[in-house]
């Protein structure tokens, strides 16, 4: 697949490709995931590495799900300006970096990432955001969550559950176990509403056991950062 007009890309990964080279993992309007080897950006002045979370236009040549970058350039600033939501913007990268399979077609992976960077950027409440981020970037990976309903039937705000990544939430005992996770908290993030602390905490949670099941057996690392941010 060749690309000779340059397009609108944010690069979400690189990486060190042979002796001198880059290895780019690349969200790219109208195409989607695609994998770049940027030759010699690693021993020439004149051309320099692409930023991350940064608009860039690039064009690529060559066969197979492993491209040649043939042209780049940076397209305006840097979308996520306070070094605190960078980190939640790196989180972002491994998500999509880990879910998204390289050379992944899509037309809808570029809009989703630049509007989630742009939310993450400006928003009052930046982890509220990363949970609706997770939850589209789950779903565009084919692995959407169903969170207001069990196989017995509806979710009820006073009970306990406990979610099983692919088959959806099951209702515990009373007195269940301590680590379940309260029906107001799955349905609220099924809505989307604001959280109280609980809620934010459950979902927290929730959120991670289901990225780490389908993400296994990368690790998530910027997620060390972000709790140390936390305090």
């Amino acid at each position: 697949m060749r690309q000779d007009e340059l397009v609108e890309a944010y690069v979400i990964q690189a990486r060190p490709w042979r002796e001198t080279s880059l290895l780019y993992k690349v969200v790219a309007q109208d195409h989607g995931r695609v994998s770049l080897i940027h030759r010699g950006a690693r021993n020439n002045r004149r051309d320099r590495p692409l930023p991350t979370l940064t608009p860039v236009r690039v064009s690529w040549g060559g066969r197979g799900s492993l491209y040649t970058l043939r042209h780049a350039e940076v397209a305006g600033p840097m979308t996520v300006k306070d070094p605190k939501r960078q980190v939640y913007a790196l989180y972002v990268n491994e998500i999509v970096s880990y879910l998204l399979p390289d050379d992944r077609y899509s037309d809808e992976i570029y809009p989703l990432y630049h509007e989630a960077l742009a939310h993450l950027d400006t928003a009052a409440d930046p982890e509220f955001v990363l949970r609706g981020i997770e939850m589209d970037l789950l779903h565009l990976a084919g692995h959407p969550l169903q969170l207001d309903r069990t196989e017995q039937g509806k979710v009820e705000p006073g009970r306990q559950y406990r979610y099983h990544p692919g088959a959806g939430p099951t209702e515990l005992p009373e007195g269940g176990e301590a680590d379940g996770i309260s029906g107001q908290t799955l349905l609220t993030l099924q809505a989307r509403q604001e959280m109280d602390e609980r809620t934010r905490r459950e979902a927290r949670r929730l959120m991670r056991q289901v990225l780490d099941y389908y993400t296994a057996p990368n690790v998530i690392r910027s997620r060390g950062i972000m709790q140390a941010l936390a305090g």
